[in-house]
C-alpha cells in the first residue's frame, strides 16, 4: 500500500489551526493576567483612587482582641477591606463597618476570597496586656460576623495608610490586594455599589490566581 506523503502546505495549515485553538485557550487567562497588573482605574470609570506605588502591607504589627498576632500574609490570596477607627466606634464608624459588611454580601459567591478587617489605634507605651486595650463593644462585634478586628500602633497605621486632604482615617476604606499590598483608597461617605464594581473587577481579574 502506498502511503501519500503529507504536503508542505497541509503540514503548515496544521500549526496554524493549532496555534488558534491554543490562542483561543490561552485568551481569557491572558487577558486577566494583564488585567490584574496592568489595569489603571484612573483611566477607566473607577471609583477608589489607585495608591502608586503600592504599599506592602505584610510589616504592619497586628494584635487581636485575645492578644494573639494577626499576620497581613495569612490573607494571601484574598482581597481586604479596612476601615480604622477607636474601639468606641462613633455613629460614623458604625456607618463604614455597615458599608463594609454591605459590600462583602454584594459580593455573592465570591464574598469567600474578600475579607473584612477593623484596625483600632492605640498607643504602644501601653503593656502589651490585652486588658489594657479598650475593646470594642460586644453587641457590635456580634452584628459583624466574621469581621476582623485588632489593634496596630497608631504611628504604623499612619506612616502605611496615606489620607485624601481634609480627611482622617476613619473616613476611608482601604484595600489590601491579594499579595498582600495596600493598593486603593475609597472617598470619604462612599457609596458601596460604586466599591463593589471596582472590587467585582478586580476580583474578576484575580480569578487565574
Amino acid at each position: 500500500m502506498t502511503t501519500i506523503p503529507v504536503q508542505p502546505s497541509s503540514k503548515k495549515m496544521q500549526w496554524l489551526k493549532f496555534l488558534g485553538i491554543v490562542s483561543v485557550c490561552l485568551a481569557p487567562v491572558i487577558v486577566s493576567y494583564l488585567g490584574y497588573y496592568f489595569w489603571t482605574p484612573s483611566k477607566l470609570s473607577n471609583y477608589g483612587e489607585l495608591i502608586q506605588p503600592q504599599r506592602p502591607a505584610q510589616g504592619l504589627q497586628l494584635t487581636q482582641l485575645d492578644g494573639k498576632p494577626l499576620l497581613i500574609n495569612s490573607f494571601r490570596k484574598r482581597f481586604v477591606m479596612v476601615t480604622v477607627s477607636d474601639a468606641g466606634c462613633d455613629d460614623e464608624c458604625a456607618k463604614q463597618l455597615y458599608s463594609v459588611r454591605q459590600i462583602h454580601t454584594m459580593t455573592g459567591k465570591e464574598r469567600e476570597r474578600v475579607e473584612r478587617l477593623w484596625i483600632i489605634p492605640r498607643d504602644v507605651t501601653v503593656a502589651d496586656n490585652p486588658s489594657n486595650n479598650p475593646a470594642p463593644d460586644a453587641k457590635l462585634l456580634a452584628a459583624h460576623e466574621g469581621l476582623y478586628v485588632a489593634y496596630a500602633d497608631a504611628k504604623e497605621i499612619k506612616n502605611l495608610l496615606p489620607l485624601g486632604a481634609g480627611n482622617a482615617l476613619k473616613d476611608h476604606i482601604f484595600l489590601i490586594d491579594i499579595q498582600g499590598n495596600l493598593m486603593m483608597r475609597f472617598p470619604k461617605q462612599p457609596d458601596p455599589y460604586k466599591i463593589k464594581k471596582d472590587l467585582s473587577i478586580l476580583l474578576k481579574a484575580a480569578t487565574v490566581r
